[in-house]
């Protein structure tokens, strides 16, 4: 198994990787993650690539969380719940992915993404403390290209998201590196 998870965590960085650079060099930067699934709608038909990039995120990286989780939380029973959590919020973004439609449909995308969100980092702060610069030094970056390409004040929301993801990606491959 401990072989297994250094794979499974750049698999599924580099489908995550893959998958923004689609989206940004088609659509330019987005408003925020979720707003690719109207991109990718209208413009190729293609609504399907959100949902199934979540959905391949949950189940790639999910055994690998977890038993990174195993290996180096001290309370493991109590810091699993947050990788669950995450899961169980991304599984929700799937079924929410057409928000626009409802209001109710809105405001509960946008509260699943941040809960889970605030759960990825919860989980890099408590249990991979030792790299707790990681996600200020992803945001740091990401501010500084969003003021560059001016999209500081329109797609604010995409780049937390991808300072959450990218966090917890590099976060778990460095973990992975020191098995």
């Amino acid at each position: 198994m401990i072989i297994a998870v250094l794979p499974l965590v750049l698999v599924t960085l580099l489908i995550f990787c893959v998958y923004n650079i689609y989206i940004l060099s088609f659509f330019g930067i987005p408003e925020n993650l979720s707003m690719t699934y109207y991109h990718l709608k209208e413009e190729k038909n293609k609504a399907f690539l959100f949902p199934l990039l979540i959905l391949m995120m949950c189940c790639i990286f999910s055994p690998a969380w977890i038993f990174l989780n195993s290996y180096f939380a001290l309370f493991e029973r109590y810091t699993s719940i947050l990788i669950y959590i995450v899961c169980l919020m991304m599984l929700f973004l799937v079924l929410l992915s057409d928000y626009k439609e409802k209001k109710v449909r809105f405001y509960l995308h946008y509260t699943v993404a941040i809960i889970s969100s605030i759960c990825e980092l919860l989980w890099i702060f408590i249990v991979a403390y030792k790299y707790w610069y990681i996600p200020f030094m992803i945001l740091f970056l990401a501010f500084l290209t969003a003021f560059f390409t001016k999209t500081h004040k329109c797609s604010c929301i995409y780049w937390l998201e991808i300072t959450a993801f990218l966090s917890l990606f590099i976060v778990t491959f460095l973990l992975s590196l020191s098995l």
